[in-house]
C-alpha cells in the first residue's frame, strides 16, 4: 500500500509542477470558492449582425463582450474599460479601424492591449499594413468562429 501510495504522489507532484502561473490562479480562485475574472473583449464592427454573432459565440465560449457599432464608441469602451483584447474591423463609416487602432496605440492605458483586426481585406499587402501599424493580428472574414477562438485564446 505504501508503494502504490508514493506512486501516486509522485503522479500528483509531477502534474503540480507541470501547472503554469495562470492555472495557478486559477486554482486558487477555484478552492476559495470564487469563480476566476472573466477575460474582456471589445467588439467593434458597424455590422450588427456581425456584433450579434460574435457577442454571442464569444459569451458562450467564458468572455465578458463589449460590442461598439463604431470606432468612436470603441475608442470610448477601450478607454473606460481597459479590456484584455480588441477584435475591429477595418472598414467602417466615420472612423476605420486604421484610425481607432492609432489613436489607442497613442495612449499608455490603452496602447498593450492586443488588437486583431477583422476584415475582409485579403490582400498580404493589407495584412502587412495591418501588422506595421501596430495591430497584433489579423483575420479574414468570413472566418470560422473556431478559427478566431484559437487567435484570441494565443494573446489573452
Amino acid at each position: 500500500m505504501l508503494f502504490y501510495h508514493s506512486e501516486v504522489l509522485k503522479f500528483i507532484s509531477f502534474y503540480i509542477i507541470k501547472l503554469t502561473n495562470e492555472s495557478i490562479k486559477q486554482l486558487s480562485f477555484f478552492k476559495s470558492g470564487q469563480a476566476p475574472p472573466m477575460k474582456t473583449i471589445l467588439l467593434i464592427d458597424d455590422n450588427a449582425e456581425i456584433l450579434e454573432n460574435l457577442t454571442e459565440y464569444l459569451e458562450m465560449e467564458g468572455f465578458k463582450i463589449l460590442a461598439a457599432g463604431n470606432g468612436k464608441k470603441g475608442i470610448e469602451l477601450a478607454t473606460e474599460f481597459l479590456p484584455d483584447l480588441i477584435i475591429c474591423d477595418v472598414l467602417m463609416h466615420t472612423m476605420d479601424g486604421h484610425e481607432v487602432l492609432h489613436l489607442l496605440l497613442q495612449t499608455a492605458q490603452t496602447a498593450e492591449i492586443p488588437f486583431i483586426f477583422s476584415t475582409s481585406m485579403s490582400e498580404k499587402v493589407d495584412r502587412a499594413e495591418a501588422l506595421k501599424l501596430g495591430a497584433t493580428d489579423y483575420i479574414i472574414k468570413p472566418f470560422e468562429p473556431e478559427v478566431l477562438l484559437k487567435m484570441i485564446n494565443t494573446w489573452i
